[in-house]
C-alpha cells in the first residue's frame, strides 16, 4: 500500500541505522492504526487434505489483504 517518493531529512547526529529504525517503527505504528473499513480485505479458504482420501477439504477461512484492489 506504500506508493510514491519519500524524502527524509536526516539530522547530522543521527546514524543511518537509527533513521531506518525510526522510519520502520513509524510506518508500522501508523499501519496498525489504519481503519480496517478502508483497507480492502478478502476471505480465503484454508484447504487441507482429508486424512483418509487425501481429497482437499476446506477447514476454515482466513482474512487477508486484497492485493488485487491495491493500485
Amino acid at each position: 500500500m506504500l506508493k510514491g517518493v519519500l524524502c527524509v531529512y536526516k539530522p547530522r547526529d543521527l546514524s543511518i541505522e537509527a533513521m531506518k529504525k525510526l522510519l520502520i517503527n513509524r510506518i508500522v505504528a501508523e499501519g496498525n492504526e489504519l481503519d480496517n473499513s478502508s483497507v480492502p480485505m478478502i476471505e480465503m479458504p484454508i484447504v487441507e487434505p482429508h486424512s483418509d482420501s487425501q481429497a482437499l477439504v476446506v477447514v476454515g477461512k482466513r482474512t487477508q489483504l486484497d492485493n488485487r484492489a491495491i493500485r
